[in-house]
This record gives C-alpha cells, sequence and structure tokens, in this order.
C-alpha cells in the first residue's frame, strides 16, 4: 500500500464512534474465558481454547514479542485462574511451568514501572488462586503491599464503584468482596469499558447488557479480547497528532476535528472512548493540541483540574504521574499559560534520565516519551533547550547500524518516534545538520523497508496491547515528514 493510501486508509477508518483496532491481550482473554453460562459452561470457550494454546515456551503468557515482566506476569497468573477454574489440576504441566516462570522472574518486577493497577490485581490474582488450591509464593510481591494500602487509602470505599472514577475500569481487584447491585454499567453495557473487568463482573451478575458488550468484543476480536474496547477518542486524536506533526492536510480530517470541537465544548474533559464516563489529562491534551493545530480556539481551563503544585495527574487519586501526559498537557497549554509551562518544564527536568531520555508508566518505551517531550519543548527557551538537546544526544547515540531504534530490538514503530523528533529539532535548528541528516537518511530507509510489518504490543494497561492505527499513523506520518525533510 502507498503512504497516500495509508493516510486515506486512516482517516476513513478512524473516527468518534467507529470501531477501534488494538491488539488483543492475553489477560483480558483469560478473564473472559471464565465467563459461564447459565448451565454453568464457559460462555466463550474460544477465549479459554486461547489461554490453552498459546503458553509461551518459557511457561508465561502475555506479549511474545517482547519480555516485560508486569505483563508476562499479570497475564500468567490470569491465565492460570481461567485454566484451574475449568477444571486444569494445580500439579498439571503448565500450570507448573506458569508458577515457575513467576518464582524465576518476579525478582525483575523492582526495575520496571507497574503496569495498570498492578499493585491491585496481581495480589487480589494470587488470593483467586489460594482459595482455588494453587498457592504461588506470596513473597515476590511484597513490595506491593504498602502499594495497594496507600492506592486504596486514597478513595472512601462508598466511590469505588462510580463509573467516572478509574477503579471501575479495573473493577475486577474486588475478587469476592464485589457487590454487583452496586456496578454501575457504561452506555456500552461494559464496565469501565473494559473487557476484563466486565467479564469479571459477569462471573457475579447474570446482566443482558454486559453480555451483549462482551459478546460483541469477542466477535470483533476472533474469540479473544483487547484491554479496552473501544478507544475511539484515543485513537482519532492520536492519529490525527501524528498525521499532523508531519504537515498532512486531508480533507478526511475535516470530519474528525468538527466532531472533536464539538466534543471539547461538550465535555470539556474527555477520556479515550465516547462511551466511557472517566476523564483524564492525556487524552484531553492530546485533544486540545489537534484542535490547536488545526487553528481552532480551546478552552485551556479544562485542565485545571489536573493541576498539582509540581506537575499535573493524568487521573485524580492516582500513585505516580506520568511523564508524557505532562508533556502532552504543556504541548495544549503553550502560550497560553505560562505557569503551567514553567511547571512543566521544571517536572521534566526532574524526570529527565541521566542519559538524557524520559521513561513513562503509558509505554515501555522511552523513544514515545522522549520524542514526544522533543517535540513539546522544541522552540521554548533557557531550560527547555537543554533538554532538548540532552535528549538529542542520547537519541543519537542510541541510534542502531541499520537506521532503526528500539528499546528492546529494532521497531519501526520506535524508530518513527526518533525520526519524527530528529526531522522537529532539525528544522528548529537544534539539531546539527551534519547529525540529524544521515539519522533522518537512515531511518527513513528502515520505515520504508518496515512499514508493513506487524506491530508489537509496547504500550501499558493492565498489560502491554498496541493501539495498531495510532502506531502505524506515527510510522507513515514519520516517513512523511521524513521525505519532505531530505527534499
Amino acid at each position: 500500500m502507498s503512504i497516500s493510501a495509508y493516510v486515506s486508509d486512516l482517516l476513513n477508518s478512524t473516527g468518534l464512534g467507529t470501531h477501534s483496532l488494538m491488539t488483543p491481550t492475553a489477560y483480558d482473554t483469560a478473564w473472559v474465558g471464565q465467563v459461564l453460562t447459565a448451565d454453568g459452561l464457559p460462555a466463550y470457550p474460544a477465549a479459554l481454547q486461547w489461554v490453552r494454546d498459546h503458553q509461551l515456551p518459557d511457561g508465561s503468557w502475555g506479549a511474545a514479542a517482547v519480555e516485560v515482566v508486569h505483563d508476562r506476569i499479570i497475564c500468567t497468573l490470569a491465565c492460570l485462574l481461567a485454566l484451574i477454574r475449568h477444571g486444569e489440576d494445580g500439579h498439571s504441566e503448565c500450570v507448573q511451568r506458569g508458577v515457575s516462570y513467576i518464582a524465576a522472574r518476579a525478582p525483575f518486577l523492582a526495575h520496571e514501572t507497574e503496569s495498570i493497577a498492578f499493585e491491585l490485581l496481581a495480589l487480589q490474582l494470587l488470593d483467586d488462586l489460594k482459595r482455588l488450591g494453587l498457592v504461588v509464593p506470596r513473597e515476590y510481591f511484597a513490595r506491593y503491599e504498602p502499594m495497594r494500602a496507600a492506592k486504596l487509602a486514597q478513595l472512601p470505599p462508598e466511590m469505588t464503584y462510580r463509573r467516572d472514577l478509574t477503579f471501575a475500569f479495573s473493577l475486577e481487584f474486588l475478587g469476592p468482596a464485589l457487590d454487583p447491585t452496586l456496578v454501575e454499567l457504561e452506555s456500552n453495557g461494559s464496565v469501565g469499558v473494559s473487557p476484563s473487568a466486565t467479564a469479571f463482573y459477569l462471573c457475579h451478575a447474570d446482566d443482558a447488557r454486559a453480555r451483549r458488550y462482551l459478546t460483541g468484543v469477542v466477535q470483533a476480536y476472533d474469540g479473544q479480547a483487547p484491554d479496552m474496547a473501544p478507544i475511539d477518542i484515543f485513537e482519532t486524536t492520536w492519529v490525527l497528532w501524528n498525521l499532523q506533526v508531519a504537515g498532512v492536510r486531508h480533507r478526511g480530517m475535516d470530519r474528525q476535528l468538527v466532531d472533536l470541537q464539538a466534543l471539547h465544548r461538550q465535555r470539556g474533559a474527555v477520556g479515550s472512548a465516547t462511551a466511557g464516563s472517566f476523564a483524564d489529562a492525556d487524552g484531553t491534551a492530546v485533544l486540545m493540541a489537534v484542535l490547536r493545530r488545526a487553528g481552532s480556539d480551546v478552552d485551556p481551563r479544562v485542565l485545571a483540574p489536573f493541576a498539582r503544585e509540581t506537575h499535573y495527574v493524568t487521573f485524580p487519586w492516582e500513585r505516580n504521574a506520568s511523564v508524557s501526559a505532562n508533556v502532552h498537557v504543556l504541548e495544549a497549554l503553550r502560550g497560553l499559560d505560562p505557569v503551567a509551562e514553567r511547571i512543566i518544564v521544571a517536572y521534566l527536568a526532574a524526570e529527565q534520565n541521566q542519559q538524557g531520555f524520559w521513561s513513562d508508566k503509558w509505554h515501555s518505551s522511552p523513544y514515545y516519551t522522549t520524542s514526544h517531550a522533543i517535540i513539546a519543548l522544541a522552540g521554548l527557551d533557557g531550560p527547555a533547550t537543554e533538554l532538548v538537546c540532552a535528549a538529542l544526544d542520547w537519541l543519537l547515540l542510541s541510534w542502531y547500524p541499520d537506521g532503526s531504534w528500539g528499546y528492546y530490538g529494532s521497531t519501526a514503530e520506535e524508530t518513527a518516534y526518533a525520526v519524527q523528533a530528529l526531522v522537529v529539532a532539525a528544522r528548529q535548528g537544534l539539531c546539527p545538520l551534519n547529525l540529524a541528516r544521515p539519522a533522518i537518511q537512515d531511518g527513513l530507509a528502515y520505515l520504508e523497508a518496515h512499514v508493513d510489518d506487524g506491530i508489537p504490543p509496547l504500550w501499558i494497561g493492565k498489560c502491554l496491547y498496541a493501539p495498531i492505527r495510532v502506531v502505524r499513523a506515527a510510522i507513515v506520518g514519520a516517513i512523511l515528514m521524513a521525505q519532505d525533510y531530505l527534499g
């Protein structure tokens, strides 16, 4: 497919209310596999069979392309629970291989950023398995006990079930303490637009609306389930952002921009899905940045509830802040709120790694966060320039001989982020041309050769996933940027 055809396809397939596209996850599929019919049989046997057929060679379940230990362990715990609930013996080979993987790799958890609600979900899964007779050594997870206590201490118990709070997205952390009568469904019948949370609810209640939602998801994903469904706001805004950064002007953008402007005026702060009730600073900021790049006015006051003294939070009651969310807020408020600019630049200075990059809790690769930070900071004076230069030094030092970039090995996605940042920096005069131009040339050659590659899951939800159209837009956009820059 040509690059122009890719652009048209992306714009024709995205939009508010459309079917978004993500990679399915082992975690959500395992929860779907636990749902029963009224007769006590598996309601979604294809999901359960997928779990049986897709244990990885090392005994774990999860993203096969990269090993992020939080992803592998949370997926393995959920898959073990699904198998044991459906009759697998705790001493069977597949169960013991899963337990052995957890025992061997759990010590490495301390070296990673936690996936969403890991401190709640992992401990509850351990308790669920123990009640069914499978004991996974709990000492490997002792560091999460105080994290869970701190998380739960922030929220009054009577607010646990509110659908406008993110606890609903991970409602399975309640385990047998769930009161099904208190669960608030979204307009599409889901619990927190989460297939796993909805499946957990259906393990405790017979609800026709929730079952219709989950059945639709499973049918759309060929027996599996993704981390979230739908993600129409997130998918639309991030696709547009990647194409706008590349300078794309296409009539297919007009409809999405009109809809996003109306959504901004109606809701103010938004989340990942039109069917979802909880809002976040990250999605709101990217939507605002997209509208500003298109020349539309935005209301900076909608981000005020997320402001704290030293940074912006993604969600109220979150335990740790997100660098990428603050980067996106910076871009949304540049030139509109000088105080916010100073706060976020200072926050980014404190969070920048000594090597010059930034890590984040929403993406397992620092190339995503660092690229977006360079783009948001480029053109700001003073300390912002120093941050950009340090980040560019890291990008150029981590460039592979084949023209690619990648934290776990070469990927088109991470190469696209590096190329985006280098082109923006070169155009701003922040990167010497004798360094930027050959890197961009080789990056372009790599992207053109790998534009059709499969997309490994690098984004962090409850486990790893990939928003396929968003990543494809980054790759296509980076190719267009590099072609235009190189003439």
